[in-house]
């Protein structure tokens, strides 16, 4: 069942970045979007999902260009062929 969970987390971060796609979004605004969506985690989880995706190379982690600890996120190729793949 965790595992289960895990893969819906990860699935609707792809899904809160395609919506956005071009743009990237802050961390907090991706959060506060899945938590709209209705998903429930841990801001541990959170990040510990965003930054497994992107190990995968699903999404892609920058600095904001305003203030260089903060970070953001966008969906990367890889994450739009996957998203396809999927059937999204």
């Amino acid at each position: 069942m965790e595992n289960l969970k895990k893969n819906l987390a990860r699935r609707a971060i792809l899904l809160q970045l395609q919506a956005a796609y071009p743009a990237a979004v802050s961390d907090e605004i991706l959060m506060q979007g899945l938590r709209a969506f209705g998903a429930s985690f841990t801001e541990r989880d959170f990040y510990a999902d965003l930054e497994y995706l992107a190990d995968l190379g699903l999404v892609a982690r920058s600095a904001s260009l305003i203030s260089a600890g903060l970070k953001r996120a966008k969906l990367s190729a890889a994450g739009i062929a996957f998203l396809e793949s999927e059937g999204f």
